[in-house]
């Protein structure tokens, strides 16, 4: 920050004494400069700053900024220049503008004598296309860690299957012991229930997706990533877990919270050859205005990864969050790993630390704004009767045990039940067919005509049939967001019995 010039000069160096030359060379950069006065007026705008607000310069100089400015007269959520005027510190952040773009925007406060706010420089320029360039080297990072879960994967699935094989098996068995069937399925259901949620997974950390943050809580998701990280870093490293039940849930996005855990994890397996231990835990922390921190005041989650490994030294810990900077030989690691923590923390509003020293470990500290007061919903787990009902309904998959699982299900629900192995096949029963479906259960992706396809003739050809599209494949693959409307529905495999005959219900009552 500054002092008035009464006071001190506002800058060192053989800065122009002329105003208007000042002005000009301002002018000449390319990037938003503004001046606020203690009124938060606008008093001057640069020519790049004119441009990007598309305004007539009467309409902002001399006005209140948030009298003018898109965000409103609240203010931008987290607005730099707001928390300047609040704290007499300087703050930023990353916002996306009304165009589309994304600005890496500051505020440094003038202060007076009394530490009064006098003036604030406001400046911000576009990182629409570093930022497009992390999510290209998050993606490319993504692609590598997948690499590094598949024998862990392969670990995991090997042992669900066992246990099926082995719990089928057993049902086999002891068919004519009603107790003991009951517990056998219920380890079947258990095993492949776990099994959906590893390839579940598996999808979501390797997809390509926008950041969809929502209200999480941070100890649950570290418990359903202990099992992965353990896989990926070996059995001669501990891992401990050490969370405080009283923290506040995060916004924010369960993908990228799982990658910033599993890339942390693999840097601390790298640090530590010979084994070791790796520490995760949790706590809560309240930051206040005086406190020398790169973030506002408010309460903040504390996420802390501490390995017993090799540590670094200082010039190394100021370069570890550089892209591509890695100390590793070549072929064991891109440098990708920490940039994308780093990257994905400053989306999420946050702050990371690191603390290390030779042979000593190293210490991660990452703060999450928390959300006070709002809690993680959660899921019914009580069984309900399954909705049934009694209208036709064309089941079309290719994969012939879905297909008879489906066909049973339905039908033992009341529906009236007309199945096909693919595409083609429908399309020759929909011509001998004088009468149309209620409803259209059909795969997405199948040979020669697909699922979409299919939908698009028998609708163009009976509008009010009502189309289930399902696939095993994630759904930014198959265009869920796309073919999801009122008259269209999209479920993910695998489902349920209960998934299927309610989503089917919800989807027909509309």
């Amino acid at each position: 920050m500054f002092k008035s010039k009464d006071n001190a000069e506002l800058a060192a160096g053989d800065l122009p004494q002329d105003s208007a030359e000042l002005r000009r060379l301002l002018d000449l950069l390319p990037c938003f400069v503004g001046i606020h006065d203690s009124s938060n007026r606008v008093k001057w705008i640069n020519h790049h700053g004119l441009a990007l607000s598309d305004k007539d310069p009467s309409t902002i100089l001399g006005k209140v900024c948030t009298d003018v400015m898109s965000c409103g007269k609240e203010g931008c959520e987290g607005c730099p220049v707001l928390q300047s005027f609040e704290t007499g510190k300087p703050h930023s952040g990353r916002r996306q503008h009304t165009n589309g773009l994304f600005f890496e925007t500051a505020a440094i406060p003038l202060l007076d004598e009394q530490e009064n706010v006098t003036a604030i420089l406001h400046y911000k320029h576009d990182v629409t296309k570093e930022r497009n360039l992390h999510e290209q080297l998050q993606q490319a990072q993504k692609l590598e860690s997948v690499g590094r879960l598949a024998s862990g994967i392969a670990h995991d699935f090997n042992n669900l299957l066992t246990g099926i094989f082995g719990n089928v098996s057993l049902a086999r068995i002891n068919s004519r012991r009603p107790d003991q069937l009951e517990e056998a399925l219920a380890e079947i259901e258990r095993a492949a229930q776990g099994a959906a949620d590893l390839a579940a997974r598996l999808l979501a950390f390797s997809r390509k997706e926008g950041y969809s943050p929502r209200v999480l809580d941070l100890n649950r998701l570290l418990t359903g990533a202990h099992r992965i990280i353990g896989r990926v870093i070996g059995e001669d490293v501990e891992v401990v877990l050490t969370r405080d039940s009283a923290i506040s849930s995060v916004h924010a996005d369960p993908v990228q919270m799982e990658q910033i855990l599993l890339n942390l994890a693999v840097n601390a397996r790298d640090a530590m050859p010979d084994g070791g231990t790796l520490t995760i835990s949790t706590t809560q922390e309240r930051i206040t205005a005086s406190q020398s921190a790169p973030v506002r005041a408010g309460e903040y989650v504390v996420l802390a990864v501490t390995d017993t490994g090799r540590g670094m030294d200082e010039t190394t810990r100021q370069r570890i969050f550089e892209p591509f900077f890695t100390t590793k030989e070549q072929g064991r690691g891109t440098g990708l790993g920490l940039s994308t923590v780093y990257a994905i923390v400053q989306e999420h509003q946050g702050f990371i630390q690191v603390e290390s020293s030779p042979e000593q470990g190293t210490h991660f500290t990452i703060h999450f704004p928390a959300v006070v007061g709002e809690e993680v919903q959660e899921e019914p787990q009580k069984r309900l009767p399954l909705p049934r009902g009694s209208e036709s309904i064309w089941v079309v998959e290719d994969e012939p045990m879905v297909r008879q699982l489906a066909v049973e299900t339905l039908r033992k629900l009341g529906y009236q039940v007309q199945e096909a192995e693919n595409g083609e096949e429908a399309l020759a029963l929909l011509r001998r067919s004088s009468d149309p479906p209620t409803l259209l259960l059909t795969d997405v992706v199948m040979p020669k005509v697909n699922g979409r396809d299919l939908a698009d003739q028998l609708v163009r050809h009976h509008p009010s049939v009502k189309v289930l599209f399902t696939s095993g494949y994630a759904a930014n693959l198959v265009g869920a967001k796309e073919i999801d409307g009122e008259h269209r529905g999209f479920l993910p495999k695998p489902y349920t019995q209960t998934q299927l005959a309610q989503r089917i219900r919800e989807l027909l009552d509309r």
